[in-house]
């Protein structure tokens, strides 16, 4: 029982570490999208849409952290790391979810609005 113990710590470990790369590459990414529409020659990348690609991977990488927190709690099911997961869940859910309904709100908005004015010129 000891060794599935700690197969399932190092798993928890490599979800974290998974959900922490994701969270990097997207922000990587659009610091990288963001330098390029402002210096370089692409001047017609929607600042925009860097933002809601960035709020998918913050999503994606909330979503990979919940796992983790599951699987941690199944491992020690006690009252206090069950109720400190339901708030922890509750909170990463809120976030998601009113960061999802501004990507969504955000999508909608007509095309003009997803171009930056200082991109027009």
């Amino acid at each position: 029982m000891e060794t599935i113990h700690q197969i399932l710590e190092i798993i928890i470990q490599a979800v974290q570490f998974i959900a922490i790369l994701v969270l990097l590459w997207g922000g990587g990414k659009a610091i990288k999208d963001f330098i390029m529409v402002k210096r370089g020659p692409h001047k017609k990348h929607p600042l925009l849409l860097i933002k809601i690609e960035l709020g998918r991977y913050i999503l994606l990488g909330l979503e990979i952290l919940i796992v983790a927190d599951i699987i941690k709690s199944i491992l020690d099911p006690n009252w206090e790391g069950i109720l400190m997961l339901a708030s922890i869940v509750a909170i990463r859910t809120l976030i998601s979810f009113f960061l999802n309904h501004e990507i969504q709100a955000e999508l909608c908005e007509p095309e003009e609005k997803l171009w930056d004015e200082d991109e027009s010129a």
